[in-house]
């Protein structure tokens, strides 16, 4: 029955790949012809979000929207399934490292949305900053610009520290930083499927797709102001808000004698 369960969601996901292209093609056309604006992306996205998250019998519950209509959200992250979760419920661009645009079909629809790729080291946050100035000067509607500061996925039963390089694209557009909390749910509180480790993508796909049902609650915090404050205090802040949210420890910070003030009590 599992089997027969990954086969049909499989055809499904494939189908909802296809359906995403000629959704990018429409909305390119729409554009020339004066049909559809630059915001109607993030309409389509969310929609293309949502029947891909469908497919896959996941279900999502934002249980607090963000107070503010645009900043930067830090977010924790788990799995590949995060950036659909968030796309389907926030009208957000989103930061990939650059081997994600490498994957063949994902990687075009990726750049397509709006995701910058950016590369480990010390350009991205000027590739960062470049990109928030752009949508500023877009102007209307609400928008937000998502990344996930422990640069890599998690167990999900603790947090890994934030990286705080990237804070500093909030700073010099005086934007907010929105801390975003996700949690997925099961008999379990630390969902076994979800997170996948040393585990290839495609393996964890197939894994998930066998799932009878996959729910996740996405919480938006709130926002943090990003005038007069460091990178570091941003990136602290942020961690510690997510933490307390979802009840978990977060790991010590480098160089931090203990994690006392870094971490959630435990439940």
């Amino acid at each position: 029955m599992r089997l027969l369960r990954r086969l049909v969601r499989l055809l499904g996901l494939v189908g909802a790949l296809i359906l995403g292209i000629f959704l990018i093609l429409g909305h390119d056309l729409g554009r020339r012809l004066g049909w559809l604006d630059r915001h109607s992306k993030h309409l389509l996205a969310q929609w293309w979000y949502s029947r891909l998250l469908r497919v896959m019998r996941v279900e999502v519950s934002l249980l607090q929207a963000p107070d503010q209509a645009r900043g930067l959200i830090a977010a924790n992250h788990i799995s590949w399934l995060d950036i659909p979760v968030l796309g389907s419920v926030l009208p957000t661009y989103f930061l990939a490292k650059i081997e994600v645009g490498q994957i063949p079909v994902i990687g075009w629809l990726a750049r397509r949305g709006g995701t910058l790729f950016i590369h480990r080291g010390k350009s991205q946050h000027a590739e960062v900053l470049t990109l928030m100035q752009a949508l500023m000067r877009q102007g209307g509607g609400d928008r937000y610009l998502t990344f996930f500061p422990e640069a890599t996925t998690g167990p999900g039963d603790r947090l890994r520290p934030f990286h705080p390089r990237l804070f500093a694209a909030a700073i010099e557009t005086a934007l907010p930083v929105v801390p975003v909390a996700i949690r997925y749910s099961s008999d379990d509180p630390n969902h076994p499927i979800i997170p996948y480790g040393e585990e290839s993508m495609a393996s964890n796909i197939m894994r998930v797709l066998g799932e009878k049902q996959i729910t996740v609650e996405v919480s938006a915090l709130p926002a943090l102001a990003s005038e007069a404050c460091s990178r570091r205090q941003l990136a602290d802040q942020a961690r510690l808000a997510i933490a307390l949210s979802l009840r978990i420890p977060a790991t010590p910070l480098p160089g931090a004698r203990s994690n006392r003030s870094a971490a959630a009590p435990e439940p």
